[in-house]
């Protein structure tokens, strides 16, 4: 997949989960963290805290 397309794909999954969810999703976006998406993912999480 395109890295900036996976940066979208990441940043959609942050914005669009419900509170409820967060957790799950910021655990699953943990998991599956690559060199690439580091810092996406880093930023992903910290909006899903917030």
């Amino acid at each position: 997949m395109d890295p900036m397309l996976r940066q979208y794909v990441i940043r959609g999954m942050a914005q669009l989960t419900p509170a409820t969810l967060a957790p799950e999703v910021g655990a699953f976006l943990e998991a599956h963290v690559t060199g690439e998406t580091r810092e996406t993912t880093a930023q992903a999480r910290e909006q899903l805290r917030i």
